[in-house]
């Protein structure tokens, strides 16, 4: 009898220990001001709305001050494979996977590094946003990417030729 209760408690400990194998936590983590650094251009993250984050298959995380800054190094790290993005919600900061969230865009919007996106979980949000700033353009993620991708390239209109001031 003992012997079955020893088998029956190492195949449960066992199943227990392989159910904790590999899982990764998925969720966003919360911003530390004080040690935070933006993957991009190294300035120190705030724990505001424009803020953002990576979450990789590798089990990293990793931080941006600006929705901008985090494109662009996924457009220059091409090989790292994400397993999440998140963005904040303009109005409650909660956290928003990128592919879920709706944009307003403007290049005069102010963002921590004047990239002028602006995100949130409720698309009618998003256009009170416009609506009450008297400017901008309602955006998917698709268009979002496609416009932060043409910002931070270095094409025509190269977000490097701003000055970074007025952020929030």
């Amino acid at each position: 009898m003992a012997k079955t209760w020893i088998v029956i408690f190492s195949l449960v400990l066992g199943m227990m220990i392989l159910a904790g194998c590999g899982s990764q936590n998925n969720s966003p983590r919360a911003i530390n001001e004080e040690t935070d650094k933006c993957m991009t251009c190294n300035m120190m993250v705030a724990n505001v709305p424009g803020s953002t984050q990576l979450l990789l298959k590798s089990g990293k995380t990793m931080v941006f001050d600006d929705l901008g800054c985090m494109i662009k190094w996924v457009e220059a790290n091409e090989d790292v494979e994400v397993e999440k993005s998140y963005v904040r919600d303009f109005y409650t900061m909660d956290w928003i996977e990128q592919d879920k969230a709706t944009y307003a865009y403007d290049p005069t919007f102010a963002t921590p590094m004047a990239y002028g996106m602006v995100s949130f979980k409720i698309k009618s949000d998003a256009e009170t946003y416009i609506t009450e700033q008297g400017k901008g353009v309602l955006m998917t993620a698709a268009e979002m990417q496609t416009k932060l991708v043409q910002l931070t390239s270095g094409g025509m209109n190269s977000h490097d030729d701003h000055m970074h001031e007025g952020g929030i």
